[in-house]
């Protein structure tokens, strides 16, 4: 998957340090940045209920494919981890940035009494990337791989997963790929 996006229908970049022409890039094509997020995965019956009252968001509302933004909090309120919740159909997979990952899943094992349900850390099976630029849509098309309808919202593709966010001010997406793709 990697390989395709050096080799796609868009030229890679080769030298670094302009970051001014790095931008213009972006804004005529298409720019991939690496990413480190780390991935915890949550599965079993009570994952939902579970995540719903430890966090910020709504996570009971979410339906597999869709995704939000959420903070890990104390019982008093007091933000303690940031990440973002992407919901599968039998899974809840956490982004967090991949020096946190750790130290959430202990957070979250300390905090299983009766609930049926596991947490993993995926964080050394999938690799990130954050594509954004002009031509995004183009370069999907060309990989053969189909934008997420709304903002972190996601789609499988094989191994791969894409979601669709926005970091920059060009519409972007996170591609998820297999580490060995990597």
């Amino acid at each position: 998957m990697v390989q395709s996006l050096m080799a796609g229908p868009l030229p890679a970049r080769t030298e670094y340090g302009d970051c001014c022409s790095e931008v213009q890039q972006v804004h005529r094509a298409v720019g991939v940045a690496p990413l480190d997020i780390g991935v915890l995965t949550l599965a079993g019956p009570d994952r939902v209920s579970f995540l719903h009252n430890i966090s910020s968001n709504d996570i009971k509302s979410l339906k597999a494919g869709q995704g939000c933004e959420s903070l890990l909090l104390t019982p008093k309120g007091k933000i303690q981890i940031p990440f973002t919740v992407v919901a599968g159909p039998d899974f809840l997979r956490l982004l967090v940035d991949r020096t946190l990952a750790s130290t959430l899943k202990s957070f979250l094992d300390s905090a299983l009494i009766m609930e049926e349900m596991t947490v993993a850390d995926d964080t050394a099976h999938v690799q990130f990337f954050h594509l954004a630029g002009s031509r995004l849509t183009e370069l999907m098309s060309a990989l053969s791989l189909s934008m997420p309808p709304a903002d972190l919202a996601w789609v499988k593709h094989g191994d791969a997963g894409v979601i669709r966010r926005r970091r920059t001010v060009e519409a972007g997406v996170d591609l998820r790929v297999p580490a060995e793709s990597a």
